[in-house]
């Protein structure tokens, strides 16, 4: 199974695949004589997190696993990176409980964690409810960058960019965050 299959299938639990996404890392920086190990990062919610909207940051409060130098703040979401390196940065959430059950939206991007700018705003994740009525009902639950760490965007976070009313992010919500060579 290749990496993309390993990240993109629906028929495996997100925590199953980066855990094959982690060794499948480990062999081939094995393989190329890589002399540490990359920097891995897993969190997930263990308590919804209500009345989320825009300007709000999204805080995956259990630190799961970390190795490496990258490092996770777990009261505040912020994830600081060691500049120069390369990551991608990935959060897998589910938004629910929207306050406008017809027309709800968050847009979740990646921020500098500085200055709430915007990393990547090509890379959203658009959530909407399960009634959403105000043209096509596409949801993109990931939030996914490659992200060159520099001395100013070397702090990141997820934050709620833009919305129309209000949700709670979701226990099966997590995030990943890896360094690629």
């Amino acid at each position: 199974m290749s990496l993309l299959d390993i990240l993109t299938s629906s028929e495996i639990p997100v925590r199953t695949r980066f855990g094959r996404w982690c060794q499948k890392v480990s062999l081939a920086l094995d393989a190329i004589g890589a002399d540490r190990n990359p920097d891995l990062l897993e969190a997930s919610k263990n308590a919804v997190q209500p009345g989320v909207g825009v300007g709000s940051d999204i805080v995956l409060e259990d630190l799961r696993f970390n190795s490496g130098d990258v490092s996770y703040d777990s009261s505040t979401g912020i994830a600081t990176l060691v500049p120069g390196r390369t990551y991608r940065l990935y959060a897998a959430l589910y938004a629910i409980s929207f306050s406008d059950g017809l027309n709800g939206e968050l847009i979740v991007n990646w921020v500098n964690a500085n200055t709430n700018a915007i990393l990547n705003a090509s890379v959203a994740g658009v959530f909407h409810p399960d009634t959403y009525t105000f043209g096509p009902n596409g949801q993109k639950p990931v939030v996914d960058a490659i992200l060159r760490a520099t001395l100013s965007t070397f702090r990141v976070k997820l934050r709620v960019t833009n919305a129309t009313g209000t949700a709670s992010i979701s226990t099966a919500s997590g995030l990943f965050i890896t360094e690629l060579r």
